[in-house]
């Protein structure tokens, strides 16, 4: 997000991502390329079909919108989460926040069990 706000987005992503930021132009020409190959910009018309009708489909694609998006989607739950623990664990924040998510959503799963169980 820093790095698309900035004049030269390329080289302020080069600066945090490179180890050695301050690359030759060939060796900055390859890498770009490289990188291009492997993983091209979505920022574009992207094309597909229907999977019902089959009729050809192109939209606009938004990587940055739709990471944003993802991640407001997969933290959207972290506070009930953190309330479901510390309520029935009496867990602090800061040591339900500390478990690494997956571990965390089975605690929950393992509350809503015995919630519709009992």
């Amino acid at each position: 997000m820093a790095a698309s706000s900035c004049k030269q987005p390329a080289q302020e992503l080069t600066s945090r991502c490179v180890e050695a930021p301050d690359l030759a132009r060939a060796l900055a020409r390859r890498l770009d390329r490289a990188l291009s190959a492997l993983a091209p910009s979505l920022d574009d018309l992207l094309g597909g079909g229907c999977p019902g009708c089959g009729q050809p489909v192109t939209m606009r694609f938004d990587p940055l919108a739709y990471t944003l998006t993802e991640l407001r989607i997969a933290f959207s739950g972290i506070y009930m989460e953190t309330h479901a623990l510390a309520c029935s664990y009496g867990w602090p924040e800061d040591a339900i926040l500390a478990l690494p998510r997956d571990r965390r959503r089975r605690y929950v799963s393992i509350i809503a069990d015995e919630r519709q169980a009992g």
